[in-house]
């Protein structure tokens, strides 16, 4: 009977001092806040910058998603990039990084901005930047940390409905421009031009050629957006932009 006894109590005791040795140790489940915040981007290792064949614009960005482990803070944090210098071949000057945790997120973005390519061999994914995520005094990488940008430019190809005595010879320029001050008649004229712009459709996908309802609203499509354009074009000359000469006309 002692013998069962002393049994018994040794295992309670080996038992409290296991429960006294992990009360010690910290709560596995509960996040240190001595320690420096993990950082890890999603799980994509390439990214592509996309200038998009509607807008002219002569810089573009790529974003790379990216979460934290540990507690969000109060306060805006950077987050430092390295830029790998074997995976980039654009100059420093065209392009820039935005890597910000802004305060109190728990995740965010890094936002690569590159300057559109000048020579059109570089607009198809020829032109790169790598990046890695480094450790900083706010945090420390974690399981993906590196990504590559690419860059891609969608040049327009000449639609149906570009007819060259309305709107001369096609260009790229031209299809941009012409397609951006169409889109903002949607934002601040769409009253004034509504009729022919649910006939036309938010990027012209429903005029296919000058005929029927579509021939109807020329004169307001001239007014609205081919006269300005020109008269933009007219005060900033685009070698590529061809001036017709109905236009010409009304400036005598």
């Amino acid at each position: 009977m002692k013998n069962r006894i002393y049994v018994i109590w040794c295992i309670m005791s080996l038992v409290a001092g296991m429960v006294a040795f992990s009360a010690c140790e910290k709560d596995p489940w509960t996040w240190d806040t001595g320690r420096k915040t993990g950082i890890a981007l999603d799980d994509r290792a390439t990214v592509v910058i996309t200038f998009p064949m509607y807008t002219d614009t002569t810089w573009a960005a790529g974003l790379i998603k990216f979460s934290i482990l540990g507690v969000p803070v109060d306060y805006d944090r950077e987050i430092l990039v390295e830029v790998i210098d074997s995976l980039t071949n654009i100059p420093s000057t065209d392009y820039h990084i935005d890597a910000i945790l802004p305060a109190g997120a728990e995740s965010g973005k890094i936002a690569v901005w590159t300057r559109r390519p000048i020579h059109k061999e570089y607009e198809d994914m020829k032109l790169w930047i790598g990046l890695r995520v480094m450790e900083n005094k706010e945090f420390v990488p974690m399981m993906r940390s590196q990504v590559s940008f690419g860059v891609r430019v969608e040049n327009p190809e000449e639609p149906r409905w570009w007819l060259e005595e309305l709107m001369g010879k096609f260009s790229a320029p031209a299809f941009r421009k012409l397609h951006e001050i169409y889109g903002d008649l949607w934002l601040r004229r769409p009253e004034e031009y509504r009729s022919m712009l649910d006939v036309y459709g938010r990027q012209l996908q429903n005029l296919q050629e000058w005929s029927g309802i579509y021939l109807a609203f020329q004169k307001l499509f001239k007014q609205g957006v081919l006269v300005p354009m020109f008269d933009y074009f007219t005060e900033h000359p685009n070698p590529e932009v061809d001036i017709p000469e109905w236009y010409k006309d009304n400036l005598k």
